[in-house]
């Protein structure tokens, strides 16, 4: 198994270069954000209320995945003009290695791997080493706010709605 890759910060990259090649067009306002909202679902899917429709990046295997990607080049080219050649090269083989369902076989995670804020934040504060006093303050409040929306997304997630997910050997947990 390889290391997989957290969706979330993917998918904030991604919109990031949609952006930034959206821009280039001369597309009204509503238009490129259209364009950009229906490119990251057709990526990473969306909840419909109870129900979720998944995306690319839920492919079974490379297989399924190539397949599908093929089946979004004239789409996503209306939409956003160089973003599928822009994917092709820079996020195929990524998602192929770190994200879709076979990436994730020896694991126990059923669906995409998000790694969680507070470890994230976590990470980010172990690699800046220069505290000011000021710093380690703002750096507490910052973490107290991540806990908490930690805590309800886990209370979120024994309901089965928000963005976590309960794994198979916590299911039990779930309530209706």
């Amino acid at each position: 198994m390889g290391r997989l890759i957290c969706v979330s910060h993917l998918k904030q990259r991604d919109e990031k270069i949609l952006d930034s090649l959206t821009e280039r067009t001369k597309l009204s306002t509503s238009s490129k954000q259209h364009a950009k909202f229906n490119i990251l679902q057709d990526i990473y899917g969306v909840r419909k209320g109870s129900v979720y429709e998944y995306g690319l990046a839920e492919s079974d295997d490379k297989d399924d995945f190539e397949v599908k990607l093929l089946s979004l080049e004239q789409r996503w080219e209306a939409l956003c003009p160089g973003f599928y050649n822009w994917f092709q090269t820079n996020r195929s083989s990524l998602f192929i290695e770190s994200v879709i369902q076979s990436a994730r076989e020896d694991t126990d995670i059923e669906g995409l791997y998000y790694q969680n804020d507070i470890e994230s934040q976590h990470n980010i504060e172990k690699l800046n080493q220069n505290f000011e006093k000021t710093d380690v303050i703002k750096t507490i409040k910052n973490m107290e706010r991540l806990v908490s929306r930690q805590d309800a997304e886990e209370i979120r997630a024994i309901y089965g709605t928000g963005s976590y997910v309960l794994s198979a050997r916590f299911k039990k947990f779930c309530v209706s």
